[in-house]
């Protein structure tokens, strides 16, 4: 028996659903059919590193103390699924999940993220599929170059119909001199393919017990493409845009649904299937009444003298800080700064503590607003500081946003058929996987098994053991935002 985990970023029924009632999700349909679904209930903050990790440990963020893109991973303070999964004898096989740079010597393979700091990989000369994206990012489109990455790619699974689809692309970038729009869902949708081609001869040449695949895509755009997707949401959108790309997010669904298809391919009728997402996604909500605005994060830390003291993500329109070491105190004041700036007598921010403890920043819209002038400057503790370095107007460019109901879809004989899954959530499914493998659930975790869709034999074997973190080690070490990846952040709108 193996298990496969999909992890698909940010997928959503409102979505999904509609394209079904259309023909199309196929195989994501054929898994519902003979498998259960429902909603997976996400945790807030909604950032992805910080999910994913959870979903692979069954803990709070408090006690895997991932919490934004920069962790290492063997900063992670607990053990996930793969390494509790090694000490019970199973091999693993893990493909583009969050914070697995830098990645370990593992039985079988490590392909670390899209916000890996380095190209490394386990085994290392699956090194290259790494080096290609670092080098597209980069814009380092040597000829020598790619015809280096073309032919590593072929040794080790990249199909024709791929490296056609990515000439073609190139060709056409140049003939029809593409725009952003244009350019930014084709470029993922290449590197899905090269993905799935990667991981499909991954499985086939080293058959670990446990898979884990992921893609970004579905969230990356979102972000961008939600309001060609719901245009009537968006007053803004021309005709000529939802023309180009209304098809966009749907196209982008079919794609991953493909890749599913083909990864499911390589399993056996006794394998168990897992398709997930972190979260699911929403429009932005649009203010009708007056003007919206949004910090700029940066601007507003570094006015304050406190930029190279924390971290921060930006989701839509909300900003989170922590401070490095986690020093509470520091961010108490933090806070109370933030809230002493006014205009004409209204704050000109709102601030509190989210639920992990992270401080949150978003711009007092309903009662500042009407007072806002970019042009203007504002007062912050005695120095005048222009409110068009701290402040822009709701950048509608980023158009969908994180939604705390996700997809979860499972299926093969460890699971029930036709369940309605009700109550899950990101927690419980390393504690799931576990059941599934006949290995005990740690009483430390903070998830459950979901008893109500695994089969009664699996449910009734489930076992608990305090904990499996007994001499596990892990490092201080906080992480550094490089240029690409504060570059690859603001792409998808989190700084």
């Amino acid at each position: 028996m193996r298990v496969l985990v999909y992890g698909m970023d940010g997928a959503t029924w409102r979505v999904i659903r509609p394209m079904m009632e259309k023909g199309k999700m196929r195989n994501l349909r054929s898994l519902m059919e003979r498998g259960s679904y429902g909603v997976l209930h996400s945790l807030e903050p909604m950032i992805s590193p910080m999910l994913w990790t959870t979903i692979s440990s069954g803990k709070v963020p408090e006690k895997h103390g991932v919490k934004d893109f920069v962790i290492p991973s063997d900063a992670v303070k607990t053990r996930r699924i793969w390494d509790i999964l090694e000490k019970y004898g199973k091999t693993v096989g893990i493909f583009g999940h969050m914070v697995t740079w830098p990645p370990r010597p593992i039985r079988h393979f490590m392909i670390p993220d899209v916000f890996a700091r380095g190209p490394e990989t386990y085994p290392p000369e699956y090194q290259f599929i790494r080096e290609m994206a670092v080098a597209e990012a980069a814009g380092a489109r040597s000829l020598a170059k790619y015809l280096g990455y073309v032919w590593q790619g072929v040794r080790h699974g990249f199909r024709l119909s791929s490296l056609w689809a990515a000439a073609r692309y190139m060709a056409e970038e140049k003939l029809r001199h593409y725009g952003y729009l244009d350019t930014y869902y084709r470029k993922r949708l290449l590197k899905l393919r090269f993905q799935a081609d990667l991981f499909v001869h991954l499985v086939r040449r080293f058959q670990p017990d446990y898979l884990f695949f992921y893609s970004n895509v579905t969230d990356a755009c979102a972000h961008l493409y939600w309001k060609f997707h719901e245009p009537e949401r968006f007053p803004e959108v021309t005709e000529e845009e939802v023309r180009k790309y209304g098809g966009v997010l749907e196209e982008v669904y079919e794609a991953s649904d493909r890749a599913l298809g083909r990864i499911l391919k390589t399993l056996g009728p006794e394998d168990q299937v897992l398709v997930i997402s972190d979260h699911g996604f929403q429009p932005v909500p649009q203010m009708e009444d007056t003007k919206t605005y949004v910090v700029r994060s940066e601007a507003l830390l570094k006015a304050l003298g406190v930029a190279d003291r924390v971290r921060y993500v930006v989701i839509s329109d909300r900003t989170y800080i922590r401070s490095l070491g986690n020093d509470t105190a520091f961010e108490d004041q933090l806070m109370e700064r933030i809230r002493r700036i006014q205009i004409h007598g209204v704050p000109l921010f709102v601030t509190k503590r989210d639920k992990v403890g992270y401080v949150l920043v978003t711009v007092n819209n309903r009662e500042a607003s009407p007072h806002i002038d970019l042009s203007e400057s504002v007062e912050i503790e005695g120095k005048p500081v222009p409110l068009g370095k701290l402040l822009s107007e709701s950048d509608t460019r980023i158009s969908g946003e994180h939604h705390p109901e996700g997809i979860i879809v499972v299926a093969g004989p460890g699971f029930k058929k036709g369940v309605e899954i009700e109550g899950a959530s990101v927690l419980d499914i390393t504690p799931t996987v576990l059941a599934l493998f006949g290995i005990p659930i740690g009483r430390d975790m903070d998830g459950k098994p979901l008893t109500q869709v695994l089969a009664d034999s699996v449910a009734e074997a489930i076992s608990y053991v305090d904990t499996h973190d007994e001499d596990y080690t892990y490092s201080s070490e906080e992480g550094e935002y490089t240029d690409e990846l504060k570059e690859h952040l603001r792409g998808l709108g989190y700084l």
